[in-house]
């Protein structure tokens, strides 16, 4: 305890907005209480402009949505695997059961800006099965 009290030091972490990690900001609190010379910085910022920080060195690490591309100058680190969820009104054709991605071949959808680790898995994702996403 009197060791964690004697660390200082500084800690810019970045994090995509909405980030819903469970326990993550008890952590940050935590940190806060048991070594008090770290200054935490947060900074929040789409995917690819973390990553991009992060590069760069002006972030130390970041929490960003994975869209399964690694950088190669990067450590990636899985901690959260989060399923997505497709919404429809009711009397919809979709909602009679299970969706595949293939299902939304011919559907409009509503998604995150471009940068983002989600719309980047989508995008991919559909090109992989030869679908033109329509976003």
């Amino acid at each position: 305890a009197q060791f964690a009290r004697a660390v200082r030091g500084r800690v810019r972490l970045g994090m995509i907005r909405g980030c819903s990690i469970p326990g993550f900001l008890d952590a940050v609190a935590g940190l806060g209480r048991t070594h008090p010379g770290i200054a935490l910085s947060l900074h929040e910022e789409d995917s690819d402009v973390l990553r991009s920080q992060v590069l760069a060195r002006s972030l130390d690490l970041a929490l960003i949505a994975f869209a399964g591309r690694a950088e190669p100058a990067l450590d990636t680190v899985v901690i959260v695997d989060e399923p997505i969820a497709v919404v429809v009104p009711e009397g919809h054709g979709l909602r009679r059961g299970p969706v595949r991605l293939a299902d939304l071949a011919e559907e409009k959808v509503l998604c995150l800006p471009r940068g983002t680790g989600i719309r980047e898995a989508y995008e991919r994702s559909c090109l992989q099965l030869g679908i033109e996403p329509r976003v």
